[in-house]
């Protein structure tokens, strides 16, 4: 491993020489610094994982709970929050770790918006064959379609048919807006009336 990262490394000063070859040089540097942190880790856990991706070695950290090393390596191969909330996602899945997947759920950072994060979780549990715990975030999903398909997903035809039949305003979207408007109107013509 050691003669690797030297070799990557003197490949990476050679292409570094040559202005045409400077992405040549960053992907043998950067090879050589996943290299490095691939040793270190299997050193750390006994997990073999030299020779593996970054998003492998990635997973692996988080499958060993050592979250520390996961954002380390995000941070040290520039990983979007995207991609490290996915394996995040996966690795809770497969140690059916449902309350870390709630909690993941709740925080927004790398998350997509609203129900399509609710659905890649719902389709993590489904996966895992947790229909249970996927009724948890099928729950919290506010369109009715998407909740419909989330239940398709599981297994669910009669919680399907019942979520395509409540109408689009049932989550209390635009309804509760319309009536907080009118509220609003009201109050202000009493206002006015009272002057």
């Amino acid at each position: 491993v050691q003669a690797a990262c030297r070799a990557l490394t003197a490949s990476a000063e050679m292409y570094g020489r040559s202005k045409e070859k400077v992405a040549h040089a960053k992907a043998c540097d950067e090879a050589a610094s996943l290299l490095s942190a691939q040793r270190e880790l299997e050193q750390a856990t006994g997990e073999r994982l030299i020779g593996t991706s970054l998003a492998e070695t990635v997973l692996s950290a988080l499958r060993l709970g050592n979250m520390k090393v996961a954002k380390r390596l995000q941070g040290d191969f520039k990983m979007g929050d995207k991609h490290f909330t996915w394996l995040r996602v996966r690795a809770l899945s497969e140690a059916r770790d449902w309350e870390g997947m709630d909690r993941l759920s709740r925080e927004r950072r790398g998350m997509p918006p609203g129900d399509v994060s609710l659905s890649v979780l719902v389709d993590a549990c489904a996966d895992a064959g947790a229909p249970d715990e996927a009724r948890r975030f099928i729950s919290r999903i506010t369109d009715p379609d998407k909740a419909a398909d989330a239940y398709e997903r599981i297994g669910d035809a009669r919680a399907a048919a019942e979520a395509r039949a409540m109408p689009a305003d049932s989550g209390g979207g635009s309804a509760f807006l319309d009536r907080f408007a009118a509220g609003m109107r009201a109050v202000r013509q009493g206002a006015q009336a009272s002057r």
